[in-house]
């Protein structure tokens, strides 16, 4: 589907999940970025983006980035959790 229509924003942001549960943080963030382009404000792409990071044991971008997605969302969880 992305292949026929780039313009699916939801599309980037499933693609992601599916990359960064089977391990491919890279790809995911790749996805995730490519969301982020269209929807700037989206805390939890942000946050995505963030666990990828760590998981790829990338932590001062993490924590980066975990800063960025509690300025969009200060009540989204995730990016609490991730700093804990």
């Amino acid at each position: 589907s992305l292949s026929l229509d780039p313009g699916l924003i939801e599309a980037h942001f499933m693609l992601g999940q599916s990359y960064r549960l089977s391990g491919h943080f890279e790809d995911a963030i790749s996805q995730y970025d490519k969301y982020l382009k269209e929807k700037p404000d989206s805390a939890i792409a942000a946050a995505m983006i963030a666990e990828s990071l760590r998981a790829g044991s990338h932590l001062f971008s993490a924590a980066l980035k975990c800063s960025e997605a509690m300025r969009l969302d200060p009540k989204l969880p995730l990016p609490h959790t991730i700093l804990a």
